[in-house]
């Protein structure tokens, strides 16, 4: 579904985005149940492709959420991770972007995803790295990875971007 990303160079994931992975994904975004994001990071840095991804990366950024959704929610889950896995890894952590408002990806129809995230995303640094990887938590299109890896490459922010999430559906791993 949608078309194949342009943008990032790879994109690893812990899990597929159903049964437990889907489960936790739910508990730690709508739930409240931030205590989860242990057990997801260390999974996640247990899986090879992630590790590999980080192995070759200068530094890691995180999928930011708008606003009014941040306040309403009190945290960002693709932070959340973000911050566990780059001291992990012993790597920078970096907010390179920010969102502007407008509709809700998860809302969306699949189909409708690319056009409705272009342009929601404004940078805010100016630095240049080599390689970035960037964490989300779930990734259902790709749609936005490929926006911010888009974003940090036209920009020229980095010459490579990665995106390491705990689930993805299997349509668009690269």
């Amino acid at each position: 579904v949608g078309s194949p990303l342009r943008w990032l160079d790879r994109h690893r994931s812990a899990f597929l985005y159903k049964d437990m992975a889907r489960d936790w994904v739910h508990r730690f975004k709508f739930g409240n149940q931030t205590r989860i994001r242990t057990a997801m990071v260390e999974a996640m840095l247990r899986n090879r492709g992630i590790c590999q991804l980080l192995a070759g990366a200068d530094t890691v950024t995180y999928v930011p959420m708008q606003r009014l959704a941040l306040a309403k929610r009190g945290y960002n889950t693709a932070a959340l991770l973000a911050y566990g896995i780059a001291k992990q890894a012993g790597l920078p952590i970096v907010n390179t972007v920010v969102r502007k408002s407008g509709a809700k990806q998860h809302l969306q129809p699949i189909s409708k995803r690319t056009r409705n995230i272009a342009g929601q995303f404004r940078l805010v640094t100016k630095k240049k790295w080599q390689t970035v990887v960037l964490i989300d938590d779930v990734s259902t299109s790709g749609a936005t990875v490929e926006e911010i890896a888009r974003l940090l490459k036209q920009n020229g922010c980095a010459k490579t971007v990665y995106a390491a999430t705990f689930a993805t559906t299997p349509n668009h791993l690269l």
